[in-house]
């Protein structure tokens, strides 16, 4: 006969009545669990199928290349001036009301500065030394800025810093710098500007705005090389041959004084050069015994010209006390290449040729 569990109301534990058998109870439970697990991968596994399917048949677009330079919307720089730097292989663009300022040390547009009201972007090229970066007081208080430029289709995450001082007023004066050392070419810009809270912070904003976009109009160009109309000298006896503007003077005095000249105007005679000690011209060449015997040349600084020709190297500026009237208040170079010959510049202080001495220091090459 089939047993009947009777209720218990109020269960003891030592006394209470026996408890039922619930073990297929679990046993269906666990089954139902499994069962739905076992439903749940199916449905899963089929929906993976089906999203694979779909992305298979997918074409994704390519993703865009990096572009030479960042093309701002249209319009945004419509009417803009272009500068170009040919020397250096860069333009930028520019909105009217811009001052545009080469300061750069040896080659003025080696550094050249944009200043738009109370904020300026400076562009140095490995050209020169100095650009005129900014600097001052110590700041009360500093602060670091956050911010994203686009150079060069790029993105330049730079953590600029906000300089606080306090001016005799109590007013509080905000200078604010970013610098980007890493631009490709080895290029270095700097964007610096000023304002003062509550008086031109407003403006100041504004001015930045327009110089971020200037600065994304930043892009590499094809350079002209303007060497290649230039006249040749050739020197079958020193093994070397030079380029010389067309248009410029020269004065062959390989043989009787052992040395050539070039100069944007004329040279001077080899008469004149035999009586008195004077530069023959703005470039000159000297055809040495042996440069090793020159004074404290092992001393000077070693400099590569063009991409592999090595040569010793001084500078001099002198001024008034210098004996020889013909050379007081002049920037000169000196290079010495090889066993013989010495190449020197002899500018004024203005160095308005610098740059064209350069290159026609980089046409220099051996010949066999």
């Amino acid at each position: 006969m089939e047993q009947i569990d009777q209720p218990v109301t109020q269960p003891e534990p030592v006394f209470s009545s026996p408890k039922p058998n619930r073990k297929p109870i679990l046993y269906i439970l666990l089954g139902i669990l499994i069962l739905s697990l076992l439903v749940s991968v199916v449905v899963l596994a089929r929906q993976v199928s089906q999203l694979k399917n779909q992305v298979g048949n997918v074409r994704l677009a390519p993703s865009p290349k990096p572009e030479p330079g960042f093309t701002p919307a249209p319009g945004l720089t419509a009417g803009w001036q272009t500068y170009q730097n040919q020397n250096e292989g860069y333009e930028i663009k520019y909105p009217s009301g811009t001052k545009l300022e080469k300061v750069g040390d040896p080659i003025k547009d080696g550094c050249v500065i944009l200043t738009i009201g109370n904020i300026s972007l400076r562009i140095k090229t490995p050209a020169v030394s100095y650009c005129g970066f900014t600097g001052g007081d110590s700041p009360t208080r500093q602060n670091p800025l956050g911010e994203s430029f686009n150079i060069l289709g790029k993105n330049y995450s730079n953590a600029g810093m906000d300089f606080v001082y306090i001016g005799e007023n109590n007013e509080e004066m905000h200078n604010q710098l970013f610098r980007f050392e890493d631009v490709p070419g080895n290029f270095y810009l700097e964007i610096s500007g000023n304002y003062t809270k509550g008086v031109d912070d407003q403006s100041y904003l504004e001015n930045k705005e327009k110089i971020i976009l200037l600065l994304s109009t930043f892009k590499f160009i094809d350079q002209v090389d303007s060497t290649t109309s230039w006249k040749t000298y050739t020197s079958d006896k020193y093994g070397f041959k030079i380029k010389y503007p067309t248009g410029w003077g020269m004065g062959n005095y390989e043989e009787e004084l052992r040395m050539i000249c070039f100069d944007p105007e004329s040279v001077v005679s080899s008469e004149i050069l035999k009586k008195i000690n004077f530069p023959c011209g703005l470039i000159e060449i000297v055809f040495h015994e042996n440069v090793n015997n020159i004074t404290n040349y092992e001393k000077l600084d070693s400099v590569t010209i063009g991409e592999k020709i090595r040569a010793k190297f001084c500078e001099e500026k002198a001024g008034e006390s210098q004996p020889n009237l013909a050379y007081q208040n002049k920037h000169i170079l000196n290079y010495y290449v090889g066993r013989n010959i010495q190449i020197s510049y002899i500018g004024d202080a203005e160095d308005k040729y610098l740059k064209t001495f350069n290159q026609i220091l980089s046409t220099f090459e051996f010949i066999d």
